[in-house]
């Protein structure tokens, strides 16, 4: 079974998604999907890399089309060809088209950002669906010696949303929005055979349990919480349950599941107005992880970015 986002997230996607691109009367269309038409025109008609990028992203939604959007987002990398975080959407995109070969881009991550792992978790994808176990223990040695599990999921939310929005087709809090529910369905990577690979009766084979630990604590460094919990339910899986490593795993869930709940109590009435979104933008782009901007949300707001000692998860 695939992993999944915890639900404070997902609450709190929903809980933006309704906010700005609920409808305002018209029962057809939300004030979203009237714009839409207008920015994508717009979008693909500028020359900047985040604007091509931001209409490959919109224009998969909220249908497929996997094709086109990768051939903007190839356009956008052209454009920008040392932006990691560019090369990683064209990575993600390569994946869904089946003429695409993505290995010569998850080498040219590597090459610009060679401490992420990320690259080589979408290459693990496809030799596992090819039943390729040689390379199936290649990639995932190849994650486990990384140092960290990134998507850039802060800079592309930020650069993408400021790229619609100053193009004035939408307003900042509707970009903001659109953006990351697209983000959120698109580019965050499916975990299910890395996941997979680190569960029983694949923790069998010889060195798969110790690769597996290193693989953990590398997810756990990832840049969003979605990568990070899958850290932790593949640490809980591959240490004993009196180990140290457990019971760090245990505490690293309570405390993202307590930031996660109360960052989605503050989020969604956090940047109704232009001034609130392009302020949350402007945290995203000056934080690498969405972690840390969590704890900077929650702090921003007067509370504790660390639970009470009485707080349980529901």
């Amino acid at each position: 079974m695939t992993e999944r986002p915890h639900g404070a997230l997902v609450a709190i996607l929903l809980a933006l998604l309704l906010a700005a691109c609920a409808s305002d009367g018209t029962p057809q269309q939300s004030p979203f999907e009237r714009k839409l038409p207008r920015a994508l025109q717009t979008l693909q008609a500028r020359s900047d890399a985040d604007s091509i990028a931001a209409a490959a992203e919109l224009t998969d939604w909220p249908t497929s089309n996997a094709e086109q959007r990768l051939a903007l987002l190839t356009r956008a990398v052209a454009l920008s060809p040392d932006r990691a975080d560019l090369v990683w959407l064209q990575l993600e995109a390569c994946g869904s088209v089946a003429s695409c070969d993505p290995e010569p881009l998850a080498t040219r991550l590597h090459v610009l950002d060679e401490d992420n792992g990320a690259a080589w978790g979408l290459l693990l994808s496809r030799a596992t669906k090819a039943g390729d176990s040689s390379a199936v223990r290649n990639y995932l040695n190849a994650i486990a010696g990384a140092k960290r599990f990134d998507i850039y999921w802060n800079p592309t939310i930020a650069r993408l949303s400021a790229a619609v929005s100053d193009q004035h087709a939408m307003d900042m809090p509707t970009a903001l929005t659109a953006v990351i529910g697209t983000e959120a369905a698109l580019a965050i990577p499916a975990y299910q055979d890395l996941s997979m690979a680190c569960k029983a009766p694949a923790l069998q084979e010889p060195g798969r349990t110790e690769a597996c630990r290193k693989i953990s604590e590398v997810l756990r460094r990832g840049d969003t919480y979605i990568t990070e919990m899958i850290g932790v339910a593949i640490a809980k899986r591959v240490w004993p349950e009196a180990s140290v490593e457990y019971a760090s795993a245990v505490e690293a869930r309570r405390l993202a599941h307590y930031r996660m709940h109360t960052m989605g109590s503050i989020l969604p009435a956090s940047f109704r107005t232009e001034a609130e979104a392009r302020q949350y933008v402007t945290l995203l782009a000056t934080h690498r992880s969405e972690q840390e901007a969590a704890i900077a949300v929650i702090t921003a707001a007067g509370k504790s970015p660390d639970p009470p000692p009485n707080w349980k998860e529901n």
